[in-house]
């Protein structure tokens, strides 16, 4: 071990130790040129706040407690009228509607038109699955009549020129509707 290593470890053993103590130093003493600095005073730390408790609520008279209760009293009764009304109001509409309904010939109670199985008459085999896929139409969701026109619009904008979009006709009053695409043969 050579020496450089061995004071270096004795100043790292000195470091981790405590450090090296050097000899106390004697205070100096005070002349009238030389006062001695005061020492700062000691504060004490500050006391943890005393939390406020609030004053105990003043007790109502039995009047006041009355006057309470009949302005509640009041407002219950006011909501409840006004409860009424509504639900007057909701069943007039209701009934009108149904009213228009039946005057359509809609049974309101029925289920909505779905679609059904979805036929494709003139098209090459290869085609299937991108008509398929520009129809957006699956069968077992509900039908929306206008959609079929979207729908005839998307397939004309895909390269099928004359596409044409029909509900074929069920003997059976079933909710489920069949539609026939009709593609002219490309030439």
């Amino acid at each position: 071990m050579n020496l450089r290593t061995l004071f270096v470890s004795a100043g790292l053993f000195a470091i981790v130790c405590g450090g090296v103590y050097s000899q106390p130093q004697p205070l100096p003493l005070a002349t009238p040129e030389n006062p001695i600095p005061a020492r700062p005073p000691i504060i004490p730390p500050p006391s943890p706040p005393v939390p406020v408790v609030p004053a105990p609520p003043k007790e109502k008279s039995v009047e006041e407690l009355l006057d309470e209760l009949e302005r509640i009293q009041t407002q219950k009764a006011e909501l409840a009228k006004k409860e009424l009304e509504l639900k007057a109001t909701i069943r007039k509409r209701v009934e009108k509607q149904l009213e228009r309904l039946n005057k359509l010939g809609i049974d309101p109670k029925a289920d909505p038109d779905r679609v059904g199985r979805i036929w494709l008459k003139g098209n090459d085999e290869k085609d299937e699955k991108k008509i398929l896929d520009t129809l957006g139409l699956f069968p077992g969701q509900i039908l929306q009549y206008p959609k079929l026109e979207e729908a005839r619009k998307r397939l004309e904008k895909a390269g099928f020129a004359g596409v044409m979009l029909e509900i074929t006709a069920d003997s059976t009053d079933s909710p489920f509707k069949d539609i026939m695409v009709t593609i002219p043969s490309r030439r």
